[in-house]
C-alpha cells in the first residue's frame, strides 16, 4: 500500500527505489517506513 501511495502522490518517487519489507516485518519496520515516507516527501 505504501509504495502505491506515494506513487500516487509523488509520480517522481519512481526514480528513488522504495523497497518495504514485507508484512511479516510490518510491525517492526512501521516506523522506518514512516521515516522513508517523510523523507521522500520532504525531497521532492
Amino acid at each position: 500500500m505504501y509504495e502505491l501511495q506515494t506513487t500516487k502522490e509523488n509520480p517522481s518517487s519512481t526514480d528513488i527505489p522504495i523497497k518495504i519489507p514485507s508484512d511479516d516485518n510490518s510491525s517492526e519496520s512501521d516506523g522506518s517506513i514512516d521515516r522513508k515516507l517523510e523523507e521522500i516527501v520532504s525531497f521532492a
